[in-house]
């Protein structure tokens, strides 16, 4: 399913890579990914235009909250939506995923997605058409306030 005929969202994906094929199938085409695998390359694309950072705790060795930490902290990069996202089943579980999302909520980020439950629990489909439209929805809220105040965007 394809969201519109519009630009592509382009998405900084900070996953390790048995999990980055997942997570572009279950967004699908109507996404473009900006792939880092560390600190160094994330920071570099943070000087492009990015629309959502998806983020997984065993980014570059569980420096998941050092990226969320320098995203809140440049002025271009403060309102780009920042997700913790559960993509392989032997990342974090329990209650160290609920503290994830305490973190990450604490330090300025939009929550923690487990897809990995999700899709155990409503299936293939439905969930990644959900995990689509709610990165969507948060991609398109950010390009919005954009158009509203275009000083605040690097685009």
């Amino acid at each position: 399913m394809h969201l519109s005929n519009r630009k592509p969202l382009r998405v900084l994906t900070a996953v390790s890579h048995d999990a980055l094929p997942l997570l572009t199938t279950a967004l699908g085409l109507d996404f473009f990914f900006v792939f880092c695998d560390s600190m160094a390359s994330a920071k570099a694309a943070l000087n492009e235009p990015i629309d959502v950072v998806l983020a997984s705790i065993n980014f570059d060795d569980g420096r998941i909250f050092d990226l969320l930490r320098l995203c809140k902290s440049i002025d271009h990069a403060k309102r780009i939506p920042f997700v913790c996202v559960k993509i392989l089943e032997n990342e974090v579980d329990g209650a160290a995923q609920e503290a994830v999302d305490i973190a990450s909520r604490s330090l300025g980020g939009d929550g923690f997605i487990d897809l990995y439950r999700w899709t155990r629990r409503f299936g293939v489909d439905q969930s990644y058409e959900e995990f689509r439209n709610l990165i969507d929805t948060l991609a398109q809220f950010r390009r919005a306030q954009d158009q509203y105040n275009p000083a605040l965007s690097l685009t």
